[in-house]
């Protein structure tokens, strides 16, 4: 839980920066309430699936493995 609040800033931010240029770039029409149903449900959708994979990252111990670059 206090991995998921610490990093809800940066999802934040940085979502909000993708979402305004994706919004405006896909040429939907400039109406407020709905770029911010938009920004919710994308914001939402990001964090929701933050969870997932931490949970499901829980599930697995981790792997240390050697990387060799030739």
């Amino acid at each position: 839980m206090a991995l998921t609040v610490s990093t809800l800033p940066t999802l934040i931010l940085f979502g909000f920066a993708f979402l305004v240029v994706s919004y405006l770039l896909s040429a939907q029409p400039l109406d407020l309430v709905r770029f911010m149903k938009y920004c919710l449900i994308c914001l939402l959708v990001g964090a929701v699936s933050e969870g997932y994979g931490l949970a499901i990252g829980s599930m697995f111990g981790v792997m240390v493995s050697r990387l060799s670059v030739a």
